[in-house]
């Protein structure tokens, strides 16, 4: 483990952008960690950075090996985790990526329960964009995610997978929430509130309402709809994605959800996204099993 230390301050560097910077952060002085990094070098008989005018970057060789010294902080953290749970103890952090078009409402009771049973372990909840999905999961700054319409790559998997519908959250007075399922035509001259425009969900919106010829703009675009759609004056339209759609806490108090049409916006997918090598630490292994449990509950209801 003697070298682990190194593998982090690599780490820190590359996420710096600089030596100063990650010393900086590190709490150590530049010119001790310049000392470590050039004793890697020499040992690895390569230039793990090219020296820049305004920082480093990873070479060629530095790049192969920043991916390995990820692999093993990762490993390390995993070992350690599940160490700690065969001793009893459950501890350890829990960090879950979320797209931006999934409401996260629905995770609230599944966090409290959690927490319940296991006081120690740390949970954290961060939203991830589609092009920084598979850097996060890699890097481990993430243990998985759950993502509506995930594009894989060679260093990412899906292991959980469900179809779902695309919601829309009316209030219980408008006339759209008397209707169980939604034209897409329907939407337009709406106030929506949308996920971000750069989203899946978005994407898929928009695809479809080209190919009918029409345009629709939201009122407001945001991550988390809720706050809006309770404080709110004038009638407000969610559109999002529920992941438990029969949970009373994924709907908020005074409105009613209907589906939009899958003739007209075709079929989605909700996953849990994974690195393809790494292995799920304690912590994180029983999350992601009370996740799966309570995404299937509402599968099957």
């Amino acid at each position: 483990m003697r070298h682990l230390q190194t593998f982090k301050y690599v780490k820190a560097i590359v996420e710096a952008g600089s030596i100063r910077g990650a010393a900086e952060n590190l709490a150590i002085s530049p010119s001790a960690l310049n000392r470590n990094i050039q004793a890697l070098e020499y040992d690895l008989g390569i230039s793990v950075f090219d020296r820049l005018s305004r920082g480093v970057a990873l070479s060629v060789e530095g790049e192969l090996f920043y991916r390995f010294a990820l692999e093993q902080i990762a490993s390390y953290d995993r070992m350690t985790s599940q160490i700690e749970g065969v001793k009893g103890l459950h501890t350890g952090k829990v960090t879950i990526g979320m797209g931006e078009d999934i409401s996260p409402e629905f995770l609230c009771q599944l966090i409290a329960d959690f927490k319940s049973e296991f006081p120690e372990i740390e949970l954290a909840v961060q939203y991830v964009r589609q092009n920084q999905l598979e850097d996060q999961l890699v890097s481990g700054d993430i243990d998985f995610a759950l993502f509506y319409q995930p594009q894989l790559s060679r260093h990412i998997k899906i292991n959980y997978s469900k179809q779902v519908d695309i919601y829309l959250l009316a209030p219980n007075g408008a006339k759209l929430s008397n209707d169980r399922t939604v034209r897409l035509h329907q939407l337009e001259g709406l106030n929506l509130i949308t996920p971000p425009a750069h989203t899946e969900l978005m994407t898929k919106i928009d695809g479809a309402s080209e190919r009918q010829s029409m345009t629709i703009t939201p009122y407001l675009s945001c991550v988390d709809q809720t706050p809006y759609l309770l404080h709110t004056s004038i009638a407000l339209i969610g559109l999002t994605i529920l992941p438990a759609a029969n949970q009373k806490s994924s709907i908020p108090i005074g409105y009613k959800a209907a589906v939009l049409n899958e003739n007209d916006v075709g079929t989605g997918y909700l996953n849990i996204v994974i690195e393809k090598k790494r292995h799920m630490t304690f912590a994180a292994s029983k999350f992601h099993e009370r996740l799966t449990a309570l995404l299937d509950a509402h599968a099957q209801s």
